[in-house]
């Protein structure tokens, strides 16, 4: 199993990677992710200027060019690798809002599934406002408190023998016991 800090693979590199996957794709009687995440997504909300170079003085509106909202946070690593052919197992946690439904939902959109998604039955929305400039960008989050508190749903040595990733991929959060035993 590899452990895997970021990701920019050659075409030699992916075509390899698709060959082993094809090789070790999983059964219905036995699921397999070729890769675990862990992390956070994000909802982020995108304001985009292309005429401005800074924001309005307090007390005046202005109009952006342009406006997103995308699923984000470890879900932007997640859907990629989901749509290189590579079966993804995320490993996250959202609430009872409506930017967790609107991440639910985006994950279901490109095919990653919802199996190792923690639910809590209470409000946990992580939002992130991009203001972005021709020359430079900004960002305002939000987390709910509760969300703060809370332990983020962990990769565990049951996942490991469960799933049989051959990588896994954190930001940080996974001990380094379970790195070993991952070996």
């Amino acid at each position: 199993m590899t452990m895997l800090s970021a990701i920019s693979p050659s075409p030699r590199q992916r075509h390899q990677m698709t060959t082993e996957i094809h090789r070790f794709m999983a059964t219905p009687s036995h699921p397999r992710y070729d890769v675990l995440l862990q992390g956070n997504q994000y909802c982020d909300l995108t304001f985009t200027f292309t005429q401005r170079d800074s924001l309005p003085l307090l007390g005046q509106e202005t109009y952006a060019d342009d406006f997103a909202v995308n699923a984000g946070g470890i879900f932007n690593l997640a859907s990629t690798l989901t749509r290189l052919g590579i079966g993804v197992g995320l490993v996250t946690q959202l609430g009872a809002d409506l930017f967790s439904r609107f991440i639910a939902e985006r994950m279901q959109e490109c095919g990653l599934s919802l199996e190792l998604t923690s639910w809590v039955e209470e409000p946990l929305p992580v939002v992130t406002a991009g203001i972005s400039f021709p020359h430079d960008r900004l960002f305002i989050s939000y987390a709910a408190p509760r969300h703060r508190d809370l332990d983020p749903p962990k990769i565990t040595p049951d996942d490991l023998d469960r799933y049989r990733p051959r990588a896994l991929f954190t930001f940080g959060e996974v001990g380094i016991d379970l790195c070993r035993e991952a070996r």
